[in-house]
């Protein structure tokens, strides 16, 4: 199943925050990346609903935050908070994506969910890309289109099938100062205060042992120093880049994340 093929129902707005469902039953929440609509994760968290709702019936709610305008992170994380609150029961799931794992881990903590999975965490980004990102203010859009996919293709690493050219046509129509006011957002103080009351045995970390867009070795070590004894250690996805592609970085993710959450798997290594 492809996210084009999700027969999904509206569970609520405001704020430029959507939640959007499907299926019934025990519910995960996704935050996906800062593209906002879930083309970053949903060809993995997909897979994985799916054999959770075979075992027993799972409702899928994707927080789509693509046309926010909020003026900062924690507004944001106020108006996603009120919807979930009003419209989806306590997650036994909260999944996050790269900058929504940011979210996803405020939401983990405060709705007291079950278990809180985190893909391509970070509680920083390199000075590059934030400066990189801040000229994006004065970038034409016109500009900004002809020069994201090969950018896009550089920073988040390996690219292949038809999933990844979902996410770079995402962030090819994405606003240039959306993406500035957000990446604005992700500052030291901000990441780790958000991750680290969110980590520990009920979460599994992931990163792509081939991300070019965060500090990779920097961001293990913060993880790991966050890390309290028995929680388990931060995990490299083979191959995957920021994101995580190719089909062979995906099936394994998949494989584990599915695993861990049905108690198969232990810990961040499942």
């Amino acid at each position: 199943m492809t996210a084009a093929e999700v027969a999904w129902t509206d569970l609520g707005s405001g704020a430029g925050v959507r939640l959007r469902a499907v299926g019934t039953g025990r519910t995960v929440v996704v935050v996906p990346g800062m593209e906002g609509d879930g083309t970053s994760c949903l060809h993995t968290v997909l897979p994985v609903w799916q054999e959770l709702d075979r075992r027993e019936p799972t409702r899928l709610v994707l927080v789509d935050y693509a046309a926010e305008r909020h003026a900062s992170l924690a507004a944001l994380e106020d108006a996603v908070l009120g919807l979930v609150r009003s419209a989806a029961p306590q997650p036994f799931v909260v999944w996050g994506q790269s900058f929504g794992c940011l979210v996803a881990a405020t939401l983990g903590r405060r709705l007291d969910a079950d278990r809180l999975l985190l893909v391509s965490p970070f509680t920083e980004l390199p000075r590059s890309r934030r400066l990189a990102a801040a000229l994006l203010r004065f970038t034409p859009r016109v500009l900004y289109r002809l020069s994201s996919d090969p950018s896009s293709r550089w920073a988040f690493g390996p690219m292949e099938g038809p999933a990844s050219e979902a996410f770079l046509a995402a962030l090819r129509s994405a606003s240039p100062r959306d993406v500035a006011r957000r990446t604005s957002w992700v500052r030291d103080d901000a990441g780790r205060a958000r991750m680290r009351p969110a980590l520990g045995p009920t979460t599994s970390v992931w990163f792509g042992s081939r991300d070019r867009l965060v500090d990779l070795r920097g961001q293990l070590a913060v993880f790991t120093e966050m890390t309290r004894p028995g929680d388990g250690l931060p995990r490299l996805v083979p191959g995957s880049g920021h994101v995580v592609f190719p089909e062979t970085s995906v099936r394994f993710l998949t494989s584990r994340a599915l695993d861990w959450l049905t108690g198969q798997g232990t810990g961040t290594g499942g």
